[in-house]
């Protein structure tokens, strides 16, 4: 029973806070085409000064077509074939 009851609780506390988020992002989640930027921060555990960041992108379009760039790597589909092309060695894989 006590089980049941952090349940309940657990899910009207989240539930409602999703079900804003779901409202307030209802455009962006509805549109044709979206873009996703994010950031990735790797910490050394050998070494608390020596850190970096990766910034990344992900567009989405229709049909399954998307483009992801992460540091010095892009992969780009169109919904039927992965092209991946990586900027360090300038060499692009099918």
């Amino acid at each position: 029973m006590k089980n049941i009851i952090c349940l309940i609780l657990f899910s009207l506390t989240f539930g409602r806070s999703f079900n804003s988020w779901l409202i307030s992002n209802e455009k962006f989640i509805k549109s044709k085409y979206k873009l996703i930027t994010f950031s990735i921060r790797q910490q050394s555990l050998f070494d608390i000064n020596e850190n970096f960041n990766l910034d990344g992108k992900l567009y989405l379009g229709t049909g399954n077509k998307f483009r992801f760039e992460l540091g010095g790597r892009t992969v780009l589909s169109d919904g039927k074939i992965w092209k991946s092309y990586n900027n360090e060695i300038n060499q692009i894989f099918l």
